[in-house]
This record gives structure tokens, C-alpha cells and sequence, in this order.
């Protein structure tokens, strides 16, 4: 600007005087003190809230297990009290496509536990005559959602796979429809022949089990078909359609130990047996109990409980043989699991 004359540059100055004020006018008015503070009061009390949203919604996936107890106890407050009347819930269009839940008087969430009734898959029992009636009340009164699961059977659309496939869909329909559940929390529990699909379900599971409770499981289709259990000897070939030898690549599926179960399970184990069981024999449970303890991968924690009584009693709610299962069960879940 040196070489402008003194007319110019006072030409030039106004002129950016007068932008400048323009700019100025142009800008938005400074809010008053009060109204910023206001503001900031505002963002802060929505932050807050949000935050305390996020614990609610947090708080509500936790679900609280009941305070430790001994066989004694446990088994006195499994007996307490009239339960109430369960839900009976369709999970398909089958007559057999139910479930029954028992929920406990405590506020939700809840951890589940889906019991799978046994029968050598036979239509003839079910989940009122299936020896384990007494186990869903039992399990409400302590403080779980306790779900009584009915599968298509022998001769009424069940067998291999359909029977398993059921007590699949059962805990999809069970965890998404029912308030208080979550895949998280889920065990399941099966007798007999209900721990044999209990098992195939967890092996198959996109979301597995937080514990697998296997009370005498029917686990090695191959040997109980060998020894002739239950049905005229003919209960294992019923449920497959064909003897091992006949169809040898079914039992590779159906067949827990041809399929090397131990693999695919995702679950904490808990397996237990009653030392008197005549109906599965106390050998085959040993024996799977051997191919779990060498075969069992990652993290698992594996449990083995070897109660006084027959293939009934371990699953008599007011037996002290059950109380001792279930203080198993409830160890393992207090422990660091999946």
C-alpha cells in the first residue's frame, strides 16, 4: 500500500471499515449468561439421563443366582410351597410342540433351565408321567424360570432328528417370546432320553447352553441298542429306524459318542448318575463321563455326581439324591464360565 496516494488509502480503509461492520452486523447475538448456562444445564441433563438408561438396561441382564445352600437345605427349600400354575406356550403345530413355564416369585430377569423329560423317546411318556414332574415346581420355588419342554415322540412324528429338533425350536421360542429370559442365562436339563437330545441341542446351538445338567443320558445310542434298553431291546432302533449296523452313517449323526459330541459343546457340564440305575446302566454314564473328561475342549468346566439312588429318584425333587445334582449345577454357574 506504499505506493498509494493518501486519498486512496483513506478510500481503502473505509471501505474495509464498512465490510468489517457489515460482518459484524451480520453475526448472531452473544447469548445472555443465563441462557448459556441454561443450555449447558440442559445438554449435561441429557447426557445423565442417557447414561442412566444404559445402567437400567445393563441392570436388567443381570440375573441374580439364590445364595448358596447345602444338599439339606437345598433340598427343604425345594419342597417349600405351593407353586403356581404354570403358562402352557405352542412352539408349533404339533400337538406334542409345547412348553409349560414355571416362573419364580422373585422380579426378572431370571436365569432358565429347560428340562427335557426322558421315556426312551416313546409317545407313552410324557411331560406329566416322565418321573421328572416334581423338578420345574421345585426349580421355581428357588428362584428360576423353570420350563417343562414336550417334543414329538415315536410313532407320533418324533424320532431321529425330529425329536431333537424340537427341543431346539422349543428353547429359540422359549428365550425370544417369554419376558425375563435371555440366551445368556439358559441351562438345560435332560433325563434319559431328554439328555440325549439335550445334548444334540447344545452341540447344535448358535447360542449354547451356560450349563448342560445330564442326568443318566441315554449318550451312546450304539451301546444301549447292544445292551437291548428298554422297549423289548428295540427302543434305540425305534428311535433311529435302523439298527448300527444297517445305517451306520445315521448313528454318526444321531449317536452322541459316533458323533464326538465333546467337540461341538460350547457348555459347561454337569453329568450325573444314580449308583443303583438298572434302566442305564451305571457303566455307560462312566464311560461317557471317560470320553467327556479326555475329549471336553476350551474353557469347559465338568462336573460328575454319582448320587445313592435308581434312574427315578435322581429326579424326585424331595429326594436328597436330586438336592445333590442340583448343588452341582448351581457351583458350576457361580464359577467363571462361557
Amino acid at each position: 500500500m506504499s505506493g498509494l496516494s493518501e486519498a486512496e488509502r483513506g478510500t481503502d480503509f473505509e471501505t474495509r471499515l464498512r465490510q468489517l461492520k457489515l460482518a459484524v452486523a451480520a453475526m448472531p447475538p452473544l447469548p445472555e449468561p443465563e441462557a448459556a448456562r441454561a443450555e449447558e444445564v440442559r445438554v449435561l441433563e441429557a447426557e445423565h439421563a442417557a447414561a442412566a438408561a444404559r445402567v437400567a438396561a445393563f441392570r436388567k441382564t443381570i440375573a441374580v443366582l439364590p445364595p448358596p445352600a447345602t444338599p439339606d437345605a437345598l433340598r427343604a427349600r425345594l419342597k417349600e410351597g405351593t407353586p403356581e400354575p404354570p403358562e402352557t406356550i405352542s412352539y408349533g403345530a404339533h400337538a406334542s410342540q409345547f412348553y409349560r413355564v414355571h416362573r419364580p416369585g422373585t422380579p426378572e430377569p431370571w436365569w432358565v433351565v429347560l428340562i427335557i423329560h426322558g421315556g426312551f423317546w416313546r409317545q407313552t411318556y410324557n411331560v406329566d408321567n416322565a418321573c421328572i414332574h416334581t423338578v420345574a415346581p421345585a426349580l421355581a420355588r428357588r428362584g428360576f424360570c423353570a420350563v417343562e419342554v414336550e417334543y414329538r415322540r415315536v410313532g407320533h412324528g418324533g424320532g431321529w432328528p425330529a425329536s431333537c429338533d424340537d427341543v431346539g425350536a422349543a428353547l429359540q421360542h422359549c428365550v425370544a417370546n417369554v419376558a425375563g429370559l435371555s440366551e445368556r442365562r439358559v441351562v438345560l436339563l435332560g433325563h434319559s432320553a431328554g439328555g440325549h437330545c439335550a445334548l444334540m441341542c447344545a452341540a447344535a446351538c448358535e447360542h449354547p447352553p451356560r450349563l448342560l445338567v445330564l442326568i443318566a443320558p441315554v449318550a451312546d445310542l450304539v451301546h444301549a441298542h447292544e445292551r437291548g434298553l428298554s422297549d423289548d431291546g428295540a427302543a434305540v432302533l425305534n428311535f433311529v429306524g435302523a439298527a448300527p449296523e444297517e445305517k451306520p452313517d445315521l448313528y454318526a449323526l444321531a449317536c452322541p459318542t459316533r458323533a464326538g459330541i465333546w467337540t461341538r459343546l460350547r457348555s459347561d457340564v454337569v453329568l450325573a448318575t444314580g449308583d443303583a440305575d438298572a434302566d442305564v446302566p451305571l457303566e455307560l454314564t462312566r464311560l461317557f463321563l471317560a470320553r467327556l473328561d479326555e475329549g471336553l475342549g476350551g474353557p469347559r468346566l465338568l462336573e460328575y455326581v454319582e448320587p445313592a439312588g435308581d434312574h427315578y429318584s435322581v429326579v424326585d425333587a424331595s429326594n436328597c439324591a436330586f438336592a445333590e445334582i442340583w448343588e452341582a449345577a448351581e457351583g458350576v454357574l457361580r464359577r467363571p464360565g462361557l
